[in-house]
């Protein structure tokens, strides 16, 4: 379940979110988190797990592209392609302005990871729009081929 834990983190679900994939509380996914977030403790782990991808980065802690653990996280990847798809619902959105949100965080953008307040697609794409300014590729999924029909 650490490993779990750590992985969940690292690609920016939220305590709650994590606690929901886990069956655990809320506050034994952080208090867990809280004593495996240094970087003896994440490299031991990533070794022991196989878990390539996960870093540890001084100041924000473990980070790692959701993209490449796609796979492990299906409720994340349908989030991304119905934002892709520019039909997110509300829970999507939450989603992934916290998974941005951590990115920008891991690239030295100030931001505030858990300051979510109201969101909606809207807010995600001026998310992306501002972090593409700040010179930081989002983690989006391609275009899809929904999407490009749309469009054309």
């Amino acid at each position: 379940m650490h490993a779990f834990i750590l992985l969940a983190r690292a690609i920016g679900l939220s305590s709650m979110n994590i606690a929901k994939l886990t069956g655990v509380s809320h506050s034994t996914v952080s208090d867990r988190f809280q004593m495996m977030n240094n970087a003896r403790h994440v490299r031991k782990l990533i070794k022991k797990y196989g878990l390539k991808g996960i870093e540890y980065r001084r100041k924000v802690g473990v980070h790692a592209d959701w993209r490449n653990f796609s796979h492990r996280f299906p409720q994340v990847c349908s989030a991304f392609e119905r934002y892709g798809d520019s039909e997110p619902t509300l829970d999507d959105c939450y989603l992934i302005v916290r998974i941005l949100k951590n990115q920008m965080a891991a690239n030295r953008m100030k931001v505030n990871v858990n300051a979510l307040g109201k969101v909606s697609q809207g807010t995600v794409d001026d998310l992306v729009a501002g972090m593409r300014k700040g010179g930081i590729r989002p983690y989006l999924l391609p275009i899809s081929r929904k999407r490009q029909t749309k469009v054309a």
